[in-house]
């Protein structure tokens, strides 16, 4: 076996660590609840598409890139990949964990 394949990156060390809480939003039910309370700004610069799934049904898709989040100064990095974004039943695109989720990925490329 090639060792290097063995082996992760550097890169992807960083970035898959487990997902460890602090001790006081330990728990799915204050995970759920935190983050409905906490603001998040308006993502700008979303050009909205609605594609037509079948007849009759039809899904509306917001779309953001990089280069024009960086563009209104918020960050310089370049694109770095594709995020999709998908809320649940009860929730839209201007959703604040939508809107928080966004942004973040946004300001990392």
């Amino acid at each position: 076996m090639d060792e290097r394949a063995a082996s992760p990156s550097p890169r992807a060390s960083t970035s898959r660590r487990p997902f460890e809480p602090p001790r006081w939003l330990r728990g799915g039910h204050r995970q759920t609840v935190w983050p409905a309370l906490l603001a998040a700004e308006p993502v700008p610069g979303s050009t909205v598409r609605t594609i037509e799934v079948e007849p009759g049904t039809s899904v509306e898709v917001h779309v953001n890139r990089v280069s024009d989040w960086a563009a209104g100064g918020t960050s310089g990095r370049a694109a770095q990949g594709t995020v999709l974004l998908v809320h649940g039943l009860g929730g839209h695109a201007e959703s604040r964990y939508m809107r928080r989720s966004a942004t973040q990925a946004l300001d990392r490329g």
